[in-house]
């Protein structure tokens, strides 16, 4: 499903099948024809690899970020939290971007096109600069700012109150 939301979020081009796309059984249809079941899942390897690293920055900013913004750390105030979350999510998602744009490029492309993750990455450096693997990170901080904030903001205050 990650696929077709890709697919919808790149405007339903269908990826490099020029097909424009309009509903869910037609993305599933372009997506099974540009490359079979397989194709499904182009893309898949790099979403899994970037989620140990993204929830484990987070975490680990969001403690270092509480620490330094909290009058007192143990105790955080709820605006403390959430100020300490948008950071951590800040943290987070620019130094798994590449992954992110890596991802996305995959999951859009013909199943010849790339031969995987490290091919997206390293012809993305070759012909575009290594800019390109952060096209677009500033739209993305801007939806994760708030979204980060409340996530670990909640999450930290119902940990402490019910653990």
């Amino acid at each position: 499903m990650d696929r077709l939301k890709v697919l919808f979020q790149a405007g339903g081009s269908g990826g490099t099948s020029g097909v424009k796309v309009t509903g869910v059984l037609q993305g599933l249809k372009v997506i099974h024809s540009t490359g079979g079941w397989l194709s499904f899942w182009r893309g898949n390897g790099a979403n899994c690899l970037k989620v140990f690293p993204e929830t484990a920055v987070k975490f680990a900013a969001y403690d270092v970020c509480k620490r330094a913004l909290s009058k007192d750390p143990d105790d955080p105030l709820i605006w403390e939290r959430f100020v300490a979350g948008s950071c951590a999510g800040i943290v987070s998602q620019t130094s798994i971007y590449p992954l992110e744009v890596a991802k996305t490029r995959l999951a859009l492309s013909r199943s010849t096109e790339y031969k995987g993750i490290v091919d997206v990455v390293t012809q993305m450096i070759q012909h575009e600069g290594p800019k390109s693997l952060f096209r677009g990170l500033r739209a993305s901080l801007l939806g994760i700012v708030p979204y980060a904030g409340t996530d670990l903001a909640v999450f930290n205050t119902l940990k402490e109150e019910y653990a």
